[in-house]
């Protein structure tokens, strides 16, 4: 064992968070692109650079970020802007259609830009030279079924009607590995799987009865858990890679073009301190209630219940990845670990070069 003008019509995509890899999916509909021209209401503490880190990049840059994901807030926030402003980064956040967002490095929309383990191994398989340099979100994914289920852990699900979100979703490759792995159940023959969109399966199982267990993606998963009188959790990614590793894994990296990268290696590390600034900041000023109030709806959240089960889930600091320096060799080595496991029991064709994981000191040492 191993170790932004808006559509709000999109909440049920909150599905793609970050982590849907190949998933069928739209690229139709208008796109959302923030606006430092209200919201904040706190005044940003000062940043501790010396100096601006993205001064020699004159263009700016794109982040366009699928209409659901979980970080969202975060950007649109003026205040959290402005820690990017004095780094002298001038990001343009688009909330869009998950197809252009997961094709984003890969077509050059974007030179640095969250991304999935899923699709980034998609397009370093398909040739593509993009680095990781960070981790933005843990994977809070899992397993769920209901309150009086015989299922009491993964263990139990071998013969069950397993519900998919998607046989080609990073957190199907994901969860499928660590199952077969750990508990010697591939979801491929040990259970009778039901392959669909995270808002159905639920729906089968909950309301139909249909599945014993389903696995969900990030905004459906923070509804499971905003719902215990209706669904109960048998498996939690992060607690287990956790387990195998002492590390959690990540369902959104910061990716970027190794070409671009070589250039400008001030600007990739001036995005990853800004990010962290306005990260802190937030955690700092109490903000993010504040922020996911106004804009949780771009995030996938649609009742007061699923916004308080994110902010317990911040307090547990179970969502986001910081401080950046923790983007270290025994972090970026379980990633690792797990698209080499993914690979070995055939969830993927092949792990990316290690050296495609770059550290926070690496990076710095580049700038």
């Amino acid at each position: 064992m191993r170790r932004m003008s808006t559509v709000l019509g999109g909440a049920g995509a909150a599905a793609l968070a970050g982590c849907s890899g190949d998933a069928d999916t739209s690229e139709g509909g208008s796109t959302t692109t923030a606006s430092t021209e209200s919201g904040g209401t706190t005044e940003p503490t000062e940043t501790t650079t010396d100096a601006p880190l993205g001064s020699s990049y004159d263009e700016e840059l794109p982040v366009l970020l699928p209409d659901g994901d979980i970080q969202i807030p975060f950007y649109l926030s003026p205040d959290v802007r402005e820690y990017f402003n004095e780094r002298q980064v001038n990001i343009a956040p688009e909330v869009t259609a998950y197809e252009r967002s997961s094709r984003a490095l890969s077509t050059g929309s974007a030179m640095i830009n969250p991304t999935a383990p899923a699709e980034w191994i998609n397009m370093v398989s398909g040739g593509n030279e993009i680095a990781l340099v960070g981790g933005e979100v843990k994977q809070i994914n899992g397993i769920f079924t209901l309150p009086d289920s015989d299922i009491e852990g993964p263990q139990d699900l071998e013969g069950s009607t397993l519900g998919l979100p998607y046989m080609n979703s990073g957190t199907t490759k994901m969860m499928g590995a660590m199952l077969q792995d750990a508990y010697d159940i591939d979801i491929r023959e040990d259970v009778e799987s039901q392959s669909a969109g995270p808002a159905v399966l639920y729906s089968q199982m909950v309301e139909d009865g249909s599945l014993d267990a389903v696995m969900l993606w990030t905004g459906h998963t923070v509804k499971a858990l905003a719902n215990d009188d209706e669904v109960r959790q048998v498996m939690s990614a992060t607690d287990h890679w956790v387990d195998q590793t002492g590390e959690a894994p990540m369902i959104l990296n910061y990716g970027v073009r190794r070409d671009w990268l070589e250039e400008y290696p001030g600007e990739a590390l001036g995005y990853i301190k800004a990010w962290d600034d306005g990260v802190n900041w937030a955690f700092e000023q109490n903000a993010i209630q504040s922020m996911y109030q106004q804009y949780g709806r771009l995030a996938g959240l649609t009742t007061e219940a699923e916004r308080e089960t994110l902010l317990d889930l911040f307090d547990e600091e179970r969502v986001l990845m910081h401080p950046q320096s923790d983007w270290d060799g025994d972090l970026v080595d379980a990633q690792w670990e797990l698209y080499e496991l993914m690979e070995e029991t055939g969830f993927i064709e092949s792990a990316p070069s290690r050296d495609l994981g770059i550290t926070h000191s690496e990076l710095t040492d580049m700038a």
